[in-house]
């Protein structure tokens, strides 16, 4: 599966481990001063400097034996050493003793043991870390992920699910959410989700798979010999048979028209009228999209009915964000006229951005 990353691993967990050290630091801090040599330890690790910072944090535990919080940051820094036998050893130290850091022990010992190729091991950890912090994204995503090495679709899905209910602007939640539902057969779920992927991160080697993956899912069943006629094979998914994630069974009947319906409309504009000036791929999304907000309001009681369609469907009710939404979609995909389009408005495209961080997002998150 391409672009399979995990947070809390490699050179994304840099950020990860800032957020848990300062949630360490807040919850260990009301009960006593932090060692100053701890740090030092995270200072010379954020260097690259590992075995000095290991002997900072040696040094905490030299003079203070319990302390909990120099032997998470002496585990990670074993583990960004990438020595996985001895964070093993520590990680499971750390997740034995009930301290306010145990989740963030458990997610590192998740880690580590689907670094070892055990991923019921690891499946293990971070269900008993989510049982302890069910509100920490980054333990369902990380679940998630591993339910999608070992190809458990509809258990990644529920994972990734409450990883966005809980973090509506993790791009990687939404692109793995995506991946999830292709494999189920969740066509229109699936290019929702990628799409809100891409208004998040819409530039890049991610970007560019995303989008090529929306192309794909707009484009299945299409076919033209080049002379102006056109065929589309009309195959509907999973949706057909299992309302799971909504009833979508109109809206994947519009995705695979639109493109039949453009093609219509360039070949005989004096009957259908004329296109905009745009490039042919913004347009067929903008119309894919603002035919499903006309079709998508009472969808049922799934996630994607629920979490995607409401976001998708006010988009649609303002031609002017829907408009930037479709140029940002695909701005990693070089076609003529984007990224043009994007740099002469680039005040539309903050509007967007503006408006889609300020939505309200709904669906089912951990208690």
């Amino acid at each position: 599966m391409p672009f399979f990353c995990r947070k809390g691993s490699s050179l994304s967990s840099i950020a990860l481990v800032l957020v848990l050290a300062f949630l360490a630091s807040v919850s260990l801090g009301q009960t006593r001063p932090r060692d100053p040599a701890i740090a030092e330890g995270i200072a010379l690790h954020d260097r690259g400097e590992f075995d000095k910072a290991i002997a900072k944090y040696q040094e905490a535990l030299d003079r203070d034996p319990g302390s909990i919080d120099a032997l998470y940051e002496m585990t990670y820094t074993w583990y960004a050493k990438r020595d996985l036998k001895k964070a093993l050893e520590l990680a499971t130290r750390g997740a034995e003793r009930a301290t306010p850091l145990r989740p963030q022990f458990l997610m590192l010992l998740g880690n580590i043991q689907d670094d070892l190729e055990n991923p019921k091991a690891a499946i293990t950890a971070y269900q008993a870390a989510i049982k302890d912090a069910p509100r920490i994204s980054l333990l369902h995503f990380n679940l998630g992920v591993t339910y999608l090495g070992q190809k458990e679709w509809r258990n990644a899905r529920l994972s990734l699910q409450r990883d966005i209910g809980l973090d509506p602007a993790h791009a990687s939640g939404h692109l793995r959410l995506a991946q999830a539902y292709q494999q189920e057969g969740f066509k229109v779920p699936a290019f929702l989700a990628y799409l809100r992927f891409l208004t998040l991160e819409s530039a890049g080697p991610r970007a560019k798979f995303a989008a090529d993956s929306v192309d794909q899912l707009m484009n299945a069943g299409y076919t033209t010999d080049g002379k102006g006629n056109v065929q589309v094979a009309v195959s509907l998914g999973s949706e057909a048979l299992s309302k799971e994630e909504g009833d979508f069974g109109a809206a994947e009947l519009i995705m695979q028209i639109a493109h039949a319906a453009d093609e219509a409309q360039k070949k005989d504009p004096d009957r259908h009228g004329s296109l905009p000036e745009s490039p042919a791929p913004v347009r067929i999304l903008k119309s894919t999209l603002a035919m499903i907000g006309e079709t998508s309001a009472e969808k049922g009681e799934g996630f994607a009915a629920t979490y995607y369609v409401p976001f998708f469907t006010a988009l649609s009710k303002d031609s002017k964000l829907l408009e930037a939404a479709s140029y940002l979609v695909w701005q990693s995909r070089e076609i003529p006229g984007v990224n043009s389009w994007l740099e002469e408005n680039a005040d539309a495209v903050k509007a967007f951005k503006a408006w889609s961080a300020a939505f309200q997002w709904s669906g089912p998150t951990p208690p």
